[in-house]
């Protein structure tokens, strides 16, 4: 049998964190929904069916399935999304996303 002996206890209690206000809460709901939100506004556009006031109330839903697959094929080819890499995933799918919208309104009837 070994002992094994790592580094000592911490001699106080652990501290917890302070509490963020709300107000500060109330500015990180809004921007991460508008993140997500902005990210599936084009995407809900081309793939939505229906008036674009319904179609731009599925943007939120439509982002958030486009950034999940799309980090999810970003951390399989190695490219960590804690950083850089997410901000520029996020723009990236935005970017897609306004084009697959923009190719939809220049499609229109043929006759």
């Amino acid at each position: 049998m070994a002992v094994v002996s790592g580094p000592p206890p911490p001699a106080g209690r652990p501290v917890a964190p302070a509490r963020p206000s709300a107000p500060l809460l109330a500015m990180w709901w809004a921007s991460s929904l508008a993140v997500i939100a902005l990210a599936g506004a084009g995407w809900a556009v081309r793939f939505g069916d229906g008036s674009l006031a319904l179609r731009l109330a599925l943007a939120p839903a439509a982002g958030l399935a486009a950034l999940v697959v799309a980090g999810l094929l970003v951390e399989r080819l190695g490219v960590r999304t804690g950083g850089a890499g997410g901000v520029v995933m996020v723009i990236v799918v935005a970017a897609a996303g306004a084009i697959a919208a923009i190719t939809r309104r220049s499609t229109g009837p043929s006759g």
